[in-house]
């Protein structure tokens, strides 16, 4: 860096005397205004504010500008940089349009900010480049720039939840929220592609979650808004389009198990879905004693799941429910077939109540395969190796 920036000095060297500070705009309000309006034009050109910096200090050491000069036009390469990121965002999901955009306020903000702190600390500093001293104007125009940028973060961190809101004002979700995260740009990495597949994968999981404890809560059951699982099924569509576009190699073992992990878990949402439809399957669980307080217990794991409230231990007692209800299913359909076959419940009853027993094996079967599947869709670690083993999934309707 440091040799390229003396070629320049060297290349710069015919023109010393000839090109000086007064054939750039004065050192007045309006003069300063068109020197930040010139480094945005360098960095747009060069697209490289790096490049323009270096170009203002090698300006500075051959006095063709002057300290202020150089520092107005630091300012309007900061600035420029922001055109590169506007130019990326055309076309792009709304997360990365408001990533761009908060890219562009921050740093027209930092650059009104520091155009305001030009005059103080041009005048702190006059001194000591007067003094001549070799490089000082060159460490005062680095100095600037670096604290500019500094102080922009400083400030606008304690701000970033408003920022942020100001933000999403700006640009306002256009995509279903639970897609927001699938962006085909993300599609020529592979890896990128898979984490915001699984991370969508997440947060359908999550408002599902939420669907299905409302749903076994006898209280909360007729509050559910259909809106909720119809948002749920078209995230499911749009993320099976999305799975469709992505290609792993075998070969790269992490990212095409996570690609498998993802697809397998897809298909349990999927089901998953269609169960909470059932509507009179689950009503029937208030029939009878057994089923209620299997209900309850169902519905209090789901609640913890979705709250992540200790999650970890949330998914070991979903993995004991599911054990213990595989077994009794069996037993309580022997126990009801038999109070049939004595005419204690009638046919159809008897039939409702198999239904909505092996309904709630089937939930807890999918909850606890979606569980697994998506913590291997997520898992990053690089020298995982292990094949994903497909259980058998047949499902009973």
């Amino acid at each position: 860096l440091f040799i390229g920036i003396g070629l320049m000095q060297q290349g710069l060297a015919p023109f010393e005397g000839s090109v000086t500070p007064k054939d750039f705009p004065s050192d007045t309000l309006f003069g300063r205004f068109q020197l930040v309006l010139l480094g945005i034009v360098i960095t747009l050109i060069t697209q490289s504010s790096s490049a323009g910096v270096a170009a203002a200090l090698v300006a500075l050491a051959a006095g063709t500008i002057s300290f202020p000069q150089a520092a107005a036009m630091v300012i309007g390469m900061d600035v420029g940089t922001t055109f590169t990121t506007f130019i990326a965002t055309i076309g792009g999901s709304t997360a990365m349009r408001q990533t761009g955009y908060a890219h562009v306020v921050y740093n027209v903000l930092t650059g009104i900010m520091a155009f305001m702190l030009l005059g103080p600390f041009s005048a702190a500093v006059g001194v000591w480049i007067a003094s001549g001293g070799i490089g000082n104007a060159q460490i005062s125009l680095v100095a600037f720039h670096t604290m500019f940028n500094t102080l922009g973060v400083i400030l606008v961190l304690p701000l970033s939840r408003p920022f942020a809101q100001l933000i999403t004002r700006l640009v306002p979700e256009r995509e279903p929220l639970l897609l927001q995260r699938l962006d085909e740009r993300l599609l020529s990495d592979t890896a990128a592609s898979v984490d915001a597949l699984a991370a969508t994968i997440q947060d359908i999981s999550d408002h599902l979650l939420g669907v299905l404890a409302d749903l076994l809560d006898p209280l909360k059951r007729a509050q559910v808004d259909e809106s909720r699982l119809a948002a749920v099924n078209e995230a499911l569509q749009g993320s099976r389009g999305f799975l469709e576009k992505i290609s792993t190699d075998p070969a790269i073992q992490n990212a095409h198990a996570r690609h498998l992990a993802s697809m397998h878990a897809l298909d349990h949402l999927g089901r998953l879905s269609h169960r909470c439809t059932q509507e009179r399957r689950i009503e029937l669980l208030d029939a009878d004693p057994r089923l209620r307080r299997l209900s309850a217990q169902l519905q209090g794991i789901v609640r913890s799941l979705w709250r992540r409230d200790d999650q970890e231990s949330a998914e070991n007692r979903l993995n004991r429910f599911s054990e213990q209800l595989h077994s009794k299913r069996h037993v309580y359909r022997e126990q009801i077939i038999e109070s049939a076959a004595h005419q204690r419940i009638g046919t159809q009853d008897t039939l409702n109540r198999l239904d909505s027993i092996r309904w709630l094996d089937r939930v807890a079967h999918h909850l606890e395969r979606i569980l697994s599947y998506l913590h291997r869709a997520l898992d990053h670690v690089e020298n995982e190796t292990k094949s994903i083993v497909v259980p058998s999934d047949t499902e009973e309707e």
